[in-house]
């Protein structure tokens, strides 16, 4: 079943914004003067009134965005009216963080997610669960953005095991320079506190003679390729440190995290220290064959034949974002991927680790269902973004011809829906 779509966020909207919450409360009077009440809702709903000042139909004044007015007139009528629900992606009233929703007791497998307004909590009323890279548009001042998404299918490492040369986690390619006398070995793999959450890592050794001269790469690890076409743009990033040994003497060269196009190397040089430390860069490839891209990290050996190469690198949270350049210059906060792309989905942990989506099923609206019941006092939290199903309170509108080629609506109503 397809989300419902999502108003349209258009540059003549105007001020003031209305938002009521809003309950039902029964009241029963008596004639010593008492009263008894009882509460209808178990939670409020909200009505949200929005003005739009200005709305462009022919094209004439594309700042408040060509044909805006068709756009909105058009939304309505697809709602036609008060019959057909619709999102709201409210400015101020959008996203969960680590937003907790419940304590396991060993039985309860069913969960509503939720977010806390001050002291009050309460089931969201639509989170979004994209399953492919979606732009949205929060109407907060900012451009148009991807939901947060990582491209990494396996950031988390799945399928890795310690050992010389160990095995390689799954959709992921690792290798050291075994023609010119260097060994791999895969060290170790576990988890580390990054940003308030236990993330994976992998630690991988490159240790030997090294028997090229010519600034050969020590160590390649390579994410599987990801679809791209001509224009997209990315930020690539990952959590690096020297867990142990020395770098080799690289000279020109270095590490390097690498976004490759399928034409052009697109590089940024690196120096990792013992402190587990976020490198990223931001690419927009200009190769017009682009139809994949790949996130890579290189380590380049000696330039000197017969140098002692011994070090370990740990890797951690590797992502690939798809971006806006416009509306996001940094990379969002770790989003562990278990096999599959992360799109925006509600992203669950349990005690501080965010867990395998095979682990739940999500059902909208709000309902999170895990296949095997949370320990006896494992927190749950979850991260992700909501909306408010609406319906319009109107089934008719009155738009205003004000002056050639611009409209307005002082008057759009509308309220959530359980």
């Amino acid at each position: 079943m397809s989300s419902p779509p999502i108003l349209p966020v258009l540059p003549g909207q105007g001020w003031s914004v209305h938002k009521k919450p809003s309950f039902s409360t029964r009241v029963a009077s008596h004639p010593s003067g008492r009263e008894v009440r009882a509460g209808l809702y178990a939670h409020a709903l909200y009505e949200f009134e929005l003005t739009f000042n200005g709305l462009d139909s022919s094209g004439a004044f594309p700042g408040l965005q060509s044909q805006s007015l068709q756009t909105l007139m058009g939304f309505y009528l697809t709602a036609q009216g008060q019959l057909n629900s619709f999102l709201y992606l409210d400015p101020s009233d959008h996203t969960a963080t680590s937003q907790g929703i419940g304590t396991g007791d060993g039985s309860t497998t069913t969960f509503s997610l939720g977010r806390a307004l001050g002291g009050y909590y309460e089931p969201v009323s639509y989170a979004l669960n994209p399953t492919a890279a979606q732009i949205v548009n929060f109407g907060n001042g900012t451009a148009p953005n991807y939901l947060p998404n990582n491209q990494i299918a396996n950031s988390a490492f799945v399928g890795a095991v310690a050992g010389t040369p160990g095995t390689t986690p799954t959709g992921w390619a690792i290798s050291a320079d075994t023609t010119h006398g260097l060994t791999l070995e895969i060290v170790d793999t576990g988890t580390v506190a990054i940003g308030g959450q236990s993330v994976p890592y992998i630690d991988v050794r490159a240790y030997g003679t090294d028997t090229n001269s010519g600034g050969n790469l020590a160590l390649n690890i390579s994410a599987a390729s990801v679809s791209a076409t001509p224009g997209e743009s990315f930020i690539a990033s990952a959590y690096l440190a020297l867990q142990a040994g020395t770098l080799p003497p690289a000279g020109v060269n270095a590490t390097t995290l690498i976004l490759y196009d399928g034409s052009a190397y697109h590089a940024l040089k690196i120096v990792p220290n013992a402190t587990l430390t976020q490198y990223f860069e931001s690419v927009t490839p200009t190769y017009s064959g682009m139809t994949h891209v790949v996130w890579e990290l290189w380590v380049y050996g000696p330039t000197t034949s017969g140098t002692a190469v011994d070090f370990t690198i740990r890797l951690a949270a590797p992502q690939l974002e798809l971006v806006v350049p416009a509306a996001q210059t940094a990379p969002n906060p770790v989003m562990p991927t278990f096999g599959t792309p992360y799109y925006g989905a509600p992203q669950i942990s349990v005690n501080g680790s965010v867990v395998n989506p095979s682990s739940y099923a999500f059902t909208a609206p709000n309902t999170l269902s895990f296949s095997t019941a949370p320990t006896s006092g494992a927190v749950i939290a979850w991260t992700g973004t909501y909306a408010f199903q609406c319906r319009f309170l109107d089934d008719q509108w009155d738009f205003e011809n004000f002056m050639s080629g611009l409209w307005q609506n002082t008057s759009v109503k509308f309220r959530s829906i359980r």
